[in-house]
């Protein structure tokens, strides 16, 4: 899809689910109700709509979530042999594994290095070309403050004091990481850590498609609880449907997008969370603050050419904000964001004016 140039930066917009109009830079809309067919109601982020029959599909549990490969045509082989490699890919990206790369990485002290696969280097890579493209928004090297607010496995019973989080904030920076030319990363400052939470799963995607398209696979789907590619189009000819989440209702959707060889992810502040003292705090950490993200956006779903960046720009625009969230979506070639607000208990939905051919928002009372 090619991306349109909006001189006014347009984009549509919906308020408790009448069309507001064009405002500059986005649009906003709201509900309807749908049926959903082949839902795992367990998923967290975007519910995937299957119309049609004859579909092959697989469901596994893999990074944390329920990953469904869906084929138009049965095999069953293709799809094991995918999945296989995922949960290889897993096994070097993830904290949970204590042999994984990325744990080799966290246990080194001030620059030592660790040698690592093409894989975990070029994942790393990438998540700082992120760190730069949104100016700290993104930072993998968020792991201590993640340890602080224990997401990272914990049951948090107080609130982090403000001198713990500055001391966790001076061991965090992706400036601070290093690479050389050979393969290998270490940090410049002791004490740090990296967690690929907010752009593993997008990459691990990225590559079971590009599995996929090595075995001559023209037409797949593959949803990562909520991290999703829609390779091809379905055997009809039709694009892909899936479906936007309702943020506040499990089994709601909110739209629905047609989606053709692109990528979508999620990120919302009902994937993790925890209420202490009567106040909500998700899992989204900002970096620069060192405190969980707290704004009016409860939900941004980016779409993009591939699923790492959907998967990555989805949480940093989670931290950024609507308007430089937008200013930057806009920026990029064939990259589209879905925004949505939680305004005295109603949603607000803006959309860039690239996804107009290819969504349909629900009409009606959010």
């Amino acid at each position: 899809m090619k991306k349109l140039i909006l001189p006014t930066h347009q984009y549509h917009h919906y308020h408790n689910g009448k069309r507001c109009g064009v405002s500059p830079q986005y649009k906003t809309t709201h509900k309807k109700t749908l049926c959903i067919l082949n839902l795992v109601a367990t998923l967290l982020l975007l519910p995937i709509i299957l119309l049609g029959f004859g579909f092959s599909k697989k469901t596994y549990l893999l990074m944390g979530t329920f990953v469904e490969i869906t084929l138009p045509q049965k095999n069953n082989k293709v799809i094991n042999e995918t999945l296989e490699a995922m949960h290889a890919l897993e096994d070097e990206l993830s904290i949970y594994n204590k042999e994984s790369q990325i744990n080799r990485i966290n246990s080194l002290k001030k620059d030592n290095l660790q040698k690592t696969s093409p894989e975990v280097y070029e994942v790393i890579q990438k998540a700082i070309y992120f760190s730069k493209l949104t100016n700290g928004a993104f930072d993998i090297t968020v792991s201590p403050l993640l340890k602080l607010w224990d997401f990272e496995g914990g049951e948090l019973k107080e609130i982090p004091s403000q001198e713990k989080i500055d001391e966790a904030l001076r061991n965090i920076g992706w400036q601070n990481l290093i690479f050389t030319k050979d393969g290998k990363i270490g940090f410049a400052k002791d004490n740090m850590s990296i967690n690929l939470g907010g752009i593993a799963k997008g990459y691990i995607v990225d590559k079971a498609i590009s599995y996929l398209n090595a075995k001559g696979i023209k037409s797949a789907l593959i949803n990562a609880g909520g991290d999703v590619y829609c390779l091809g189009e379905k055997e009809n000819g039709e694009s892909w449907n899936v479906g936007i989440r309702h943020p506040r209702k499990k089994k709601g959707v909110i739209g629905i997008l047609k989606l053709k060889n692109k990528a979508v992810a999620t990120s919302g502040d009902y994937e993790k969370f925890f209420t202490l003292k009567g106040k909500k705090f998700c899992h989204i950490i900002n970096p620069q603050t060192g405190y969980p993200v707290d704004s009016a956006i409860i939900q941004v779903t980016v779409v993009a050419e591939t699923c790492i960046d959907a998967d990555a720009l989805a949480t940093a625009l989670m931290v950024m904000g609507k308007e430089k969230g937008i200013e930057l979506i806009e920026k990029l070639a064939n990259t589209e964001v879905v925004i949505i607000e939680e305004k005295e208990g109603k949603l607000d939905i803006s959309y860039t004016k690239g996804l107009e051919e290819i969504i349909e928002i629900n009409k009606g009372n959010w």
